[in-house]
């Protein structure tokens, strides 16, 4: 599915104030107690010296609220540079980590490093995923409500564990942010991948990527999502993002609430469109492609590829019309059919 146009402005979109999920004030999250336990082990790599290193993750817990079943959020670091092992980097996440934890989640900041090069550097985090799903009850977080969000390299390493065929079972997470980051293995998009949100600043140097990453993720019928935040840079710290533009971080959250938490009042709701045979969806603007203000209206569009005809529209829409209205009052799921012209006459 190819979006009519994504380069949104959102400060000119005139969104009405949250309710929902962002009705929870910041005043009440700083109420919320929380405990941090830095560098806890959860794995030994063994290091091309024959010696071997702790691989360790802090870990923020929220102090009230039920102690069993929590989502939990992985968060990966950008590309930690020279900085020796383990390189202390997840600490300068702890202000996301405060953030989303402050909203229900558990979040493991896990220590990543390139002093193997690029082709080991996913292997840690692989095994972070394994030693959270398989300790879940040690950490009072569900084994089927992983999530990861990583910035810049780090969302490369999430997009991974999301999207890539190689990936362990036991590694999987059911949703993916990717804050302003790239993708290794597009050819391994399918309908299977866990949910994606995309976010980039239009004046991130890396922002050429978006085209091609969504591009990707529509080839593989990928539920993804889309956000734009207009003059935003390259992965804005926690008080920047705040400062900047509220948008960016609230669309993150419902995000992660709608796939992680299965909340039903998010201020907004996913539209996931898949393709059967070949052809292309046009679909209406919204504050993140993907992504619409609950009550809104969409428009979308079948295009067939040439030598296909639309056939119909299926699961939450049922028409034979190739064009149609969706009202989002909640997540919707649907499947635009096409078939060879000759099967039609």
């Amino acid at each position: 599915m190819v979006p009519v146009k994504i380069l949104f402005n959102f400060c000119a979109v005139g969104l009405i104030a949250m309710t929902s999920v962002h009705a929870f004030t910041e005043a009440q999250a700083d109420a919320v107690a929380m405990e941090t336990v830095e560098n806890v082990v959860f794995g030994v790599s063994a290091l091309s010296n024959d010696e071997t290193i702790d691989r360790v993750m802090d870990v923020h817990t929220p102090k009230n609220g039920e102690k069993v079943g929590r989502p939990s959020l992985i968060l990966l670091h950008g590309n930690p540079g020279d900085k020796p092992y383990p390189g202390d980097r997840q600490h300068g996440f702890r202000d996301i980590a405060t953030y989303f934890t402050q909203r229900g989640y558990v979040c493991f900041v896990v220590a990543w490093d390139l002093q193997q090069g690029h082709d080991k550097a996913f292997a840690p985090i692989e095994m972070a995923v394994i030693h959270i799903r398989e300790n879940a009850a040690r950490y009072g977080v569900a084994p089927n409500r992983i999530g990861v969000l990583g910035g810049s390299y780090g969302s490369r390493q999430g997009c991974t564990l999301a999207t890539a065929n190689f990936v362990s079972k036991k590694a999987r997470v059911q949703a993916c942010v990717m804050w302003a980051g790239g993708m290794s293995y597009p050819a391994d998009c399918d309908k299977d991948d866990a949910p994606i949100l995309l976010t980039y600043g239009t004046a991130d140097r890396w922002y050429v990527q978006v085209k091609g990453i969504l591009e990707n993720l529509n080839r593989g019928n990928v539920c993804h999502a889309y956000f734009e935040l207009k003059d935003g840079g390259h992965c804005f710290p926690m008080e920047t993002i705040l400062a900047f533009d509220k948008k960016q971080i609230e669309i993150i959250e419902d995000f992660l609430a709608i796939h992680l938490m299965a909340k039903k009042d998010t201020y907004l709701k996913m539209l996931h469109i898949t393709t059967e045979g070949k052809g292309r969806i046009e679909i209406g603007e919204g504050p993140s492609y993907g992504m619409y203000p609950t009550g809104s209206r969409v428009t979308i569009t079948a295009l067939p590829a040439p030598g296909y005809q639309f056939l119909e529209w299926r699961e939450d829409i049922v028409s034979k019309l190739p064009k149609a209205d969706v009202l989002m009052n909640s997540n919707k799921q649907i499947t635009a059919a096409f078939t060879p012209t000759a099967k039609m006459n």
